[in-house]
Parts: C-alpha cells; sequence; structure tokens
C-alpha cells in the first residue's frame, strides 16, 4: 500500500494498528488522507487531499463502553 491510504495509532515508535483505512482498494483510490488534527481525548479532524474534504471523527459513547468492557 502506497503512503496516504490510511489513518494509524503510533504509540512509542511503533505503529499499533489503523485506525480508518480503505481510501485504496484493488488499485482504485477513494481518498487520501493527509493532515490530523487532534481536537480532544478521542476526536480528530483529517482532511482528504483527493476529495478535497475535511472528516470529524469521534468515538461514540456505545464503543467507549465496549473499550471498558474489554
Amino acid at each position: 500500500m502506497g503512503r496516504g491510504y490510511s489513518i494509524v495509532c503510533v504509540g512509542d515508535r511503533k505503529v499499533l494498528g489503523d485506525v480508518i483505512n480503505g481510501f485504496l482498494k484493488d488499485g482504485k483510490r477513494y481518498g487520501r488522507s493527509c493532515d490530523v488534527l487532534r481536537v480532544g481525548e478521542n476526536n480528530f479532524f483529517f482532511t482528504d487531499d483527493y476529495a478535497g474534504v475535511v472528516y470529524f471523527v469521534y468515538r461514540s459513547r456505545a464503543a467507549s463502553e465496549v473499550i471498558r468492557e474489554l
């Protein structure tokens, strides 16, 4: 996979896993994440320079409750 086609979580200088992916599938480009701006503990904006849009991502209460149960 090329650069810019997923957003990953990084900790302790290593990639922990994908947060968002799917911008490139079967060689077809659907978007390309560019910049990330964290605006809270569980919220961030990211830009898609292919589509020319800004997305806001947040963790829902339901997801937070599931994570606490793990």
